[in-house]
């Protein structure tokens, strides 16, 4: 649901926005009302609303002033201007601030839920943009740690490929320099974890990515499931030998 503030010096103003407004039919809701500048502002900061209707000309902080204000404290905010005639070149100069909207008083129903359907419509816009970019971006995370994960099971395979700075940068998207590598190794007891493993794995991550920033170029991290005898490499040839599919693993990771 969008959040809505209205700002006007005259009170009465405020609620007859209020009142011709359709509010739930838009999927609305009228955080706050505000006689001044300064009063809005402060709403803003605690509401964080989507919508701002205001007045152009009030007293404490005037409507362009909260208008420059409020954009600050939300870049993406959403502003109508209500203005009269005589004051129509203070609506003018707003629009230079990025403010598209604008009801000429009397207010009139159908201008307003018009206006206010537009502005709904940029809302959507631009929260569905933002969940695609985010979901774009986290399957590419998700793709590119797969990748990066993927050079330890090449490197204990049957045939290790061979390594150069440029194959793990163009293939694997590591930028190792050069210098010393250290192995680190951690163990836990079978079920140790049960269905908290991958929180477990994500925390030690964070944990050691944050210790490790600024002292080493790369890491690599690589969590697996053991059986009791048999590191990965043993266990590729056993059923390379053997013929075996799989063979049941225990819970537990290093």
């Amino acid at each position: 649901m969008l959040k809505v503030i209205i700002a006007d010096d005259e009170r009465l103003i405020c609620r007859l926005v209020q009142a011709l407004g359709d509010w739930e039919a838009l999927d609305m809701e009228v955080a706050g009302l505000a006689e001044n500048g300064l009063e809005a502002l402060e709403l803003i900061e605690r509401e964080r609303p989507d919508i701002l209707i205001t007045d152009i000309r009030m007293p404490g902080c005037d409507g362009l002033e909260l208008i420059r204000r409020a954009k600050e404290l939300r870049p993406e905010l959403e502003i109508v201007i209500i203005s009269g005639y005589a004051h129509f070149e203070y609506a003018q100069t707003a629009i230079r601030y990025g403010v598209g909207n604008y009801l000429l008083k009397p207010i009139k129903k159908d201008e307003l839920m018009e206006t206010l359907r537009k502005m709904k419509e940029r809302c959507e816009e631009r929260t569905a943009g933002r969940e695609v970019g985010e979901a774009r971006y986290k399957k590419s995370q998700n793709d590119l740690k797969r990748l990066r994960n993927s050079l330890i099971d090449d490197l204990m395979s049957a045939q290790p490929p061979v390594l150069t700075n440029q194959i793990l940068k163009e293939t694997y998207y590591f930028d190792f320099s050069e210098g010393q590598a250290f192995l680190v190794k951690l163990d836990c007891r079978a079920g140790a974890f049960g269905n908290s493993a991958e929180v477990v794995r994500e925390k030690v991550q964070e944990i050691l990515n944050a210790g490790l920033k600024g002292l080493c170029s790369d890491v690599i991290f690589c969590f697996r499931r053991l059986i009791r005898g048999y590191g990965p490499f043993k266990l590729r040839l056993r059923q390379k030998r053997t013929g075996e599919k799989g063979i049941p693993l225990l819970p537990g990771t290093a």
